[in-house]
């Protein structure tokens, strides 16, 4: 899109989700896209910004993705551009807890012990 950039360039609207809890953990993600947007004369649209990564939607509260997901394209189809935000509601404790679950059970599915995830080498390990 820098290099080579549309005859007629198009808004651009933007969904970014973290795997942290925090919504918030986006915000640069976010200030690049509009800097690039900014530098290159692409409009900005709506933005979506979510927390809680894919974990999100394997809960109870994938609703609130579902949700903002339709409000952003609502607000796209209506050319109403803003800024939305969503998260599960849980503390930093319990999605913490949570996550190590989740992760723990994932790395038993591939043969990984919790001990060989906390190696800051995985990717070696696993790859040779």
């Amino acid at each position: 899109m820098e290099a080579h950039p549309p005859a007629r360039k198009p808004r651009i609207s933007i969904l970014i989700n973290c795997g942290f809890l925090e919504y918030e953990q986006n915000e640069v993600a976010i200030r690049m896209m509009q800097l690039f947007c900014r530098q290159n004369g692409y409009p900005i649209g709506s933005i979506l910004m979510l927390g809680s990564g894919e974990a999100i939607l394997g809960t109870p509260f994938k609703y609130i993705a579902t949700r903002k997901i339709r409000q952003l394209a609502q607000s796209i189809a209506s050319g109403r551009y803003r800024t939305l935000t969503g998260t599960m509601p849980l503390t930093k404790t319990l999605f913490r807890m949570a996550a190590e679950i989740y992760w723990t059970r994932y790395g038993k599915r591939f043969g990984t012990s919790k001990r060989q995830m906390q190696i800051l080498e995985i990717e070696k390990h696993i790859f040779q």
